[in-house]
């Protein structure tokens, strides 16, 4: 089983202040679409003050202000029931195991994991993938539009971890299908 991850940060750099956390589930190992629901998904909301604890001091002025251009409701919903930092990654870590999950996934090679790693390193925890088992979104799709596959326009993401993450997994399986050979 492989897990999309997504993340709600205030900044873009590995330290980056997490907001929320998102993973999905799905499966690559088969043609055509297996890929979990909200309700097998997980999503967390991280304290922004326990991120800046633990050295998750990056915040973007411009980040900031794209958060300002977003609906209150998503900001609010976003920043309410946060857990702390390092019950947050032990909350990920544990469901990645319980489903088994081989790979996980994000969408461009030096955000969603890269920023998780350097939390879990930051809090004293293991990283709970090996850095064989990471993938990135963004070379599947640049491989399979040189095969004739067209990402499809979506239009905004929810800017939600759990939403985006259910959304670029089932990205991958269309751009992996291409890849397959696999008709339209």
């Amino acid at each position: 089983m492989d897990a999309m991850i997504d993340l709600e940060t205030l900044g873009l750099g590995p330290t980056a202040a997490v907001m929320q956390i998102g993973a999905a589930l799905f499966d690559t190992q088969v043609n055509r679409r297996v890929v979990s629901t909200v309700d097998d998904g997980f999503e967390i909301n991280v304290s922004i003050a326990s991120a800046l604890i633990h050295g998750r001091a990056h915040v973007d002025q411009d980040t900031i202000e794209w958060w300002r251009k977003r609906p209150a409701t998503n900001l609010s919903y976003v920043m309410s029931n946060e857990r702390p930092l390092p019950e947050a990654l032990d909350q990920l870590a544990s469901w990645l195991k319980v489903n088994n999950v081989e790979r996980v996934w994000g969408h461009g090679a030096a955000f969603d994991i890269a920023i998780l790693e350097h939390a879990y390193r930051a809090v004293g925890m293991e990283v709970p993938w090996s850095h064989r088992d990471v993938r990135d979104t963004r070379t599947v799709f640049w491989l399979a539009e040189r095969a004739g596959w067209k990402r499809p326009d979506t239009g905004e993401p929810s800017h939600t971890g759990l939403m985006d993450a259910l959304a670029q997994a089932g990205e991958v399986l269309d751009a992996l299908d291409r890849l397959r050979g696999v008709p339209f």
